[in-house]
C-alpha cells in the first residue's frame, strides 16, 4: 500500500490466473481477488457473506465459492447456482498505471 491506494502488478495476475490478497485497514482486514478473464482484468471482493468463505477459484468463466461450491459468472459476477447465489460479486474499481492495477483505500 502506497499512501491510500493498493498497488499490484498486472503481471502477478497473468502469472497466478486468480490473485488473492488481503488489504489492512484500520477496520481490520479485507481480502480481495483480481484476475484475468480475456483480454480484461477483475477485481472483485474474496469473501462469500453468507457461508464466511475467504477464497474463491477460477475455472474458466465461472467463480467457485470455496467453502458451499456456490458458483458465480466471473465477468458479471452474477451467482449462477448454489446457497449464496444472491450475494453477486461486485466489482472492484481500479486503474492500471505503469503496469501496476491501483486501487482506492476508500473505494475498497
Amino acid at each position: 500500500m502506497i499512501d491510500n491506494t493498493v498497488v499490484i502488478p498486472v503481471q502477478t495476475i497473468d502469472e497466478k490466473i486468480n490473485t488473492h490478497f488481503k488489504v489492512k485497514t484500520t477496520t481490520g482486514e479485507i481480502a480481495v481477488m483480481a484476475y484475468r478473464l480475456g483480454d480484461d482484468i477483475m477485481v472483485r471482493s474474496n469473501v462469500c457473506p453468507p457461508c464466511g468463505s475467504i477464497g474463491f477459484s477460477l475455472d474458466n468463466d465461472i467463480l467457485i465459492c470455496d467453502r458451499c461450491r456456490t458458483t458465480f459468472d466471473a465477468g458479471s459476477g452474477q451467482g449462477i447456482q448454489g446457497a449464496c447465489v444472491d450475494y453477486p460479486k461486485e466489482s472492484i474499481p481500479f486503474t492500471v498505471s505503469d503496469g501496476n492495477i491501483v486501487m482506492e483505500m476508500d473505494i475498497l
